[in-house]
């Protein structure tokens, strides 16, 4: 019996470490991002006036949203929760005015000013991205006016200063009070539940995208913590991650330039010399010693750039043996267009299409497997038949038991490609 030896325990070690970390990145809750919102779209989410124009529309009980006073409600309330002496009449609502970009005579600019009457004025400093300008919320304070109004038209005990902004961002100005987006869009999400919805589905939509807008800028989503925790896990096991996938690339990169050899115990009948094939790279092609034309005069050597060249390819690479698939294509490439087109014409004839699909269904009548028949696609290189197969690696005997029946299964193309090819030859005599 054979002695365990350090490679051994190096290889336990290494499946206990993945074990657990399987374990815990299967407990991670997996979350698909979510669907752009319009102004990310836009490549617009990040910017102040876009934002500034939707909070100004739907705090307006006077634009058609169909929120009515509901917005300006709740944010109202968040206000009298901030700031002492702050208080509102529920039912005069309808009757105060909301503004934006609103300038005074000092060339101070509110994002926004809400008025009722003569009463009470609220000044709203907004930011996304940006940070307070020099002294800026400061000025706005000690500035006489809003916009043409004096402040003195209002009780200074009536006068107040919001500083709308992301978590931990907070106004140099004491006057100004502190409110975050999150807070702000926490409070306006009850609005747009299905049970208290009357407004119109546009409106509704509207408002659900500029909460979804500000919920992805300014605070982390779900997905984004999740894709933050895979982060740390990755991390933390990076060298046994790290190890696992050297091991992996070597393997394939093995494979790659040693398939030939490797295929050769699998072979179907008909694998002999007269096969040529590439190795090195994902992408490997292989084809009969017959197929390729070379556009030359009797007796000069044949290039490796032929004018015309009918392969099967196959690809080994980490995502296919990942994934269990083999994907196998034949195809058609070559530097002489008439050549391409006169193959393409016999190819794509009413009778060796009739082939092609009939050996298709018959292929897809294996488990798992798929088969797609492209359109005729005149460019320099042309796929007929691209087929996927499933396979268990098994070291890499499944592989090529599997690119076996492929070959197998694909006997009706090479034919078809013999065929082409002597028509081809015969209109060339």
């Amino acid at each position: 019996m054979r002695g365990i030896t350090s490679s051994d325990m190096a290889v336990d070690e290494l499946r206990r470490v993945l074990a657990e970390f399987d374990a815990l990145y299967s407990n991670i809750e997996q979350v698909s991002a979510p669907p752009k919102t319009t102004l990310e779209i836009l490549e617009k989410h990040y910017d102040e006036d876009h934002w500034n124009r939707l909070l100004r529309y739907f705090l307006d009980s006077k634009e058609p949203h169909g929120f009515d006073e509901a917005v300006l409600l709740q944010f109202l309330e968040l206000v009298e929760e901030r700031c002492d002496g702050f208080h509102f009449d529920r039912y005069a609502v309808d009757e105060v005015d909301v503004q934006r970009e609103v300038v005074t005579p000092n060339d101070n600019r509110a994002d926004i000013i809400i008025t009722y009457e003569q009463e009470w004025f609220i000044w709203i400093e907004m930011k996304v991205r940006s940070r307070e300008g020099t002294n800026q919320t400061n000025r706005y304070v000690e500035d006489d006016y809003i916009g043409e109004t004096l402040k003195s038209t209002f009780d200074e005990a009536n006068r107040f200063y919001v500083y709308l902004a992301p978590d931990r961002s907070t106004a140099d100005a004491d006057a100004f009070v502190n409110l975050d987006w999150t807070t702000l869009i926490a409070a306006f999400q009850p609005l747009t539940q299905t049970g208290v919805r009357e407004q119109p589905l546009q409106s509704y939509a509207q408002f659900t995208d500029f909460l979804n807008t500000v919920r992805s800028e300014t605070s982390m989503t779900q997905h984004e913590a999740n894709q933050q925790e895979k982060v740390e896990l990755a991390i933390e096991y990076h060298d046994s991650i790290s190890d696992v996938r050297e091991a992996f690339e070597s393997v394939v990169e093995s494979h790659q330039e040693n398939w030939p050899q490797r295929f050769e115990p699998y072979a179907p009948a008909g694998w002999d010399d007269n096969w040529h094939y590439h190795t090195g790279g994902k992408k490997l092609s292989f084809y009969k010693q017959t197929w390729p034309i070379a556009d030359v005069e009797p007796g000069e050597d044949v290039s490796s750039s032929h004018s015309l060249r009918p392969y099967f390819q196959h690809v080994i690479s980490l995502d296919q043996i990942a994934s269990n698939q083999l994907k196998f294509k034949t195809q058609l490439t070559g530097a002489n267009e008439d050549l391409r087109t006169k193959f393409q014409d016999y190819l794509y004839s009413d009778g060796v299409r009739t082939r092609l699909e009939e050996m298709a269904a018959d292929i897809e009548q294996r488990k798992g497997t798929t088969i797609r028949l492209p359109e005729r696609d005149d460019r320099k290189y042309t796929r007929f038949t691209i087929t996927t197969y499933p396979f268990d690696w098994e070291g890499g005997e499944g592989y090529y038991r599997t690119l076996a029946q492929a070959l197998t299964d694909h006997q009706e193309v090479g034919e078809i490609f013999n065929e082409a090819l002597q028509e081809i030859a015969y209109e060339r005599t």
